[in-house]
């Protein structure tokens, strides 16, 4: 998952990892285009096929290649 523009990683990732479901395993930085600002990318383990409404609160969903 991909956190919104302004979506703190540290709280982000607390609030997706105690709602049911929901882990945050591993966080990383990436370019969203060349020259454009970076993205943080969080890797998630969830138990339900769809994210709750808290991931869709503040994330950005990955194609389903890149998840």
């Amino acid at each position: 998952m991909r956190l919104l523009p302004g979506a703190g990683v540290a709280w982000a990732s607390a609030l997706i990892s105690a709602t049911p479901g929901g882990c945050v395993v591993g966080a990383r930085t990436e370019d969203w285009a060349e020259g454009a600002a970076t993205a943080t990318v969080l890797t998630v383990h969830q138990v339900f096929p769809e994210p709750p409404p808290l991931d869709r609160a503040l994330t950005e969903r990955l194609p389903q290649e890149q998840r």
